[in-house]
């Protein structure tokens, strides 16, 4: 059972929801009756991870089928959704950037022309899915149409936990902007609270070093 984590939020200009200033950020996996609870319990907006690592497990093989669960049962209560885009596949790392990474490979970022391509085709291929006019709707017209309008690139790249081999300001810049590109309305990605201010602005300067 998921344990959801209270979380101050705010929609983007145009988002309709009973109570937009509040949210759950979930820090395990969600399950129907988890989203249930939220929606009587009058959620705004669910913050979770569409993780490109369990959708893309293979080369151009996508299982969406994870996410449709929950950004369905979150449409059908009312809340919406700030996916958290993140997480390399085994495969890009390895393959593509020569990490030695497995089995921990999601905390590295793509870093070589071709994996930062694949990922931005991720990205944009979540914008086209879940977005406005997205397939998903298309494909679930009863559902209410509550179009994903808002996304994180990215997840605490100035963690050492979420960011490896170390932590570099210029390929966190390189993973977020590669992947903002794609996105039509978005939000900067997430950072930890500890030492924040000194790594963002080495990636607005463009420093590689800490």
């Amino acid at each position: 059972c998921a344990v959801p984590a209270l979380l101050g939020l705010a929609l983007s200009a145009g988002a309709a929801s009973a109570h937009p200033s509040w949210g759950v950020s979930s820090q395990t996996p969600l399950g129907a009756a988890d989203i249930a609870r939220m929606g009587q319990a009058k959620v705004g907006m669910l913050r979770t991870l569409f993780s490109w690592s369990t959708v893309e497990q293979a080369p151009g093989a996508r299982d969406w089928g994870a996410i449709d669960a929950i950004v369905a049962e979150a449409a059908g209560r009312g809340i919406e959704v700030l996916p958290v885009l993140y997480g390399t596949p085994a495969w890009i790392a390895e393959r593509l950037d020569r990490r030695r990474c497995a089995p921990g490979c999601d905390v590295y970022p793509p870093c070589s022309d071709a994996a930062l391509r694949a990922w931005r085709r991720f990205v944009a291929d979540a914008v086209r899915r879940y977005g406005r006019g997205g397939t998903f709707w298309e494909q679930h017209p009863a559902l209410p149409k509550r179009p994903i309008v808002a996304r994180q690139v990215w997840h605490a790249q100035n963690s050492p936990a979420f960011f490896a081999p170390r932590l570099s300001p210029g390929e966190s810049t390189s993973a977020v902007m590669t992947g903002a590109r794609a996105i039509e309305r978005r939000m900067s990605a997430g950072l930890q609270p500890t030492s924040w201010v000194k790594f963002f602005r080495r990636c607005l300067t463009g420093s590689r070093r800490l």
